[in-house]
């Protein structure tokens, strides 16, 4: 389910007030493909803005300022993340070499995977937050929202691989030294070292051990990353 709306005016040739009640009307039809959140993005003066609720869309009062030139709009039916955790829901904000908003239907292709790993580890299922957002940097609102919001002190973080924390090397060495800081375990799946116990006396060998695997791992991760770019730009 889920539904996709919006419209382009770059001429800037229909009245804003007729604009402003499409994009309304638009987003009344597209609700019936989906009640439980909808939002829009826009363009205005080169940046792009992103408003959106955990609320069906008549509900919702769609008011693209004038100098708007396009909106793009989402109705969700939510099958995955819980829809009350706003950044789950639809646009989001991504950058490449500019700003730009992004919504989908569907589900991300591993997800079954990712969850299916964390659950048989032991993760309580509403526990897990989703990020439907590349892992090119670490600029992501569901991942922004664990760290900043939920995370505290003695609690442990679980993830499938080490390039869901990042595919950039620095970032990846920063973000765990962020969490040692604040005194969070990270426990990578696909690293078993980071899933042993050490004793107290030993948990230096578990660092170095660690440090050796996470900077050879973290390589490959912004290579690949490297790759992907390349491919997409050769396309």
């Amino acid at each position: 389910m889920c539904s996709l709306f919006g419209w382009v005016d770059c001429e800037g040739i229909m009245p804003h007030r007729m604009l402003r009640k499409l994009t309304q009307a638009l987003a009344n039809a597209a609700e019936e493909r989906g009640t439980d959140a909808a939002g829009i993005s826009y363009v205005r003066n080169n940046e792009v803005v992103i408003y959106k609720r955990p609320k069906p869309a008549h509900k919702l009062h769609f008011d693209p300022p004038e100098g708007t030139i396009a909106v793009m709009g989402h109705t969700r039916m939510a099958t995955q993340g819980n829809k009350s955790q706003n950044f789950n829901n639809h646009p989001f904000l991504g950058h490449a070499d500019m700003d730009f908003a992004f919504a989908h239907n569907g589900v991300l292709w591993n997800y079954r995977e990712l969850r299916k790993a964390l659950i048989k580890f032991g993760v309580p299922e509403q526990n897990i937050i989703i990020d439907k957002a590349s892992g090119k940097d670490t600029e992501r609102d569901g991942y922004q929202y664990l760290k900043r919001q939920i995370l505290r002190k003695g609690d442990t973080l679980v993830i499938k691989e080490l390039d869901r924390l990042s595919r950039n090397k620095a970032d990846i060495k920063r973000e765990l030294e962020e969490f040692k800081a604040m005194g969070v375990r990270v426990k990578i799946l696909d690293i078993p070292t980071t899933l042993t116990d050490f004793p107290p006396d030993q948990e230096w060998v578990m660092d170095m051990i660690n440090a050796i695997l996470i900077e050879v791992l973290g390589a490959i991760a912004e290579n690949e990353r490297k790759k992907y770019v390349l491919v997409s730009v050769k396309v």
